[in-house]
């Protein structure tokens, strides 16, 4: 099985010389020349999730070549069609599920609606693509353009219940999404194998002056005292006697501060904290990176 594209380049164009093609068996994407056929380039995407969409996009007079998976990864190249070339190959998530490409105009300006669970309008600015969240609650399976008298530069989006027209503001913001941690992030690393966020933060804790002493958290608690999994090196802080060449060192005195570091694991999508390790007391992280280490002949 395949998902096929032969979107012209540009609005003025009524027919393309490129065919663009997401193969099922071997995970990859091909552009061909037409009408021969001619093969132009071949790249394969790895993993076992299938292409679902596919589509060559003129951005701000650069072409590209766009492929959406099945589990809403999103590939994204710059293709050179008289070299057989692609270059800056990027990789990024565009959701949970399989994601539909569907190009549109708005304002003159070409544009793509990506369709899924988390809807995403693409466009090019300085040169570089850039991803802006739509305003829409819900899964979009289809979009169309629609202008019209009524509705002139609008868009007609669907989903499993609903109809709903709107139109595409002039995007100039980069959208953030704001992930409350309540303690202080210092490095992050991406893991790919996994889909997750790994993070190197620092909490501050102190010793209780009442008689029930235990460790607490000042303010609110953080997101590595309230993961649903926990480990830790961590002793409590009426515990906390550290041997040192020169013996027990004094405990730590009632209502004094420490900091205390924890390594935070994240789901790539939903960025929700699904473990939390508490670093030994006194270790701090200052540095964090994904990798696989091999033996001497190359085993992982």
């Amino acid at each position: 099985s395949v998902f096929v594209d032969v979107t012209p380049p540009s609005v003025d164009s009524t027919r393309s010389d490129l065919l663009a093609i997401g193969l099922w068996t071997d995970i990859s994407v091909r552009v061909y020349r037409l009408p021969a056929l001619d093969l132009v380039v071949s790249e394969n995407l790895g993993g076992d999730i299938i292409p679902r969409s596919v589509l060559l996009a003129v951005f701000e007079g650069i072409l590209y070549l766009l492929c959406a998976l099945g589990d809403g990864s999103f590939f994204y190249f710059k293709l050179d069609s008289n070299q057989g070339l692609l270059s800056g190959r990027k990789k990024i998530v565009l959701g949970t599920q399989p994601t539909h490409l569907k190009p549109f105009y708005s304002r003159g300006s070409f544009n793509v609606f990506t369709c899924s669970d988390r809807p995403t309008v693409i466009y090019s600015s300085n040169g570089k693509l850039v991803f802006s969240n739509v305003n829409f609650k819900g899964t979009v399976n289809q979009m169309c353009p629609l202008n019209s008298e009524a509705y002139q530069d609008s868009l007609a989006i669907a989903n499993n219940v609903s109809l709903s027209f709107g139109t595409v503001d002039e995007i100039q913001k980069l959208h953030i999404t704001s992930v409350p941690l309540n303690e202080s992030p210092k490095r992050i690393a991406f893991q790919e194998s996994t889909r997750t966020f790994a993070i190197c933060s620092t909490r501050y804790e102190f010793k209780d002056p009442s008689p029930e002493t235990t460790r607490r958290r000042r303010g609110r608690l953080s997101a590595s005292l309230t993961a649903p999994s926990i480990t830790s090196e961590a002793t409590p802080i009426e515990e906390d006697m550290q041997e040192t060449e020169e013996g027990p060192s004094e405990p730590l005195i009632k209502g004094e501060s420490i900091e205390a570091d924890s390594l935070l694991i994240l789901d790539q999508h939903t960025f929700e904290v699904t473990h939390a390790h508490h670093l030994k007391d006194g270790e701090w992280a200052f540095s964090l990176m994904s990798c696989q280490l091999v033996d001497e002949i190359g085993r992982a």
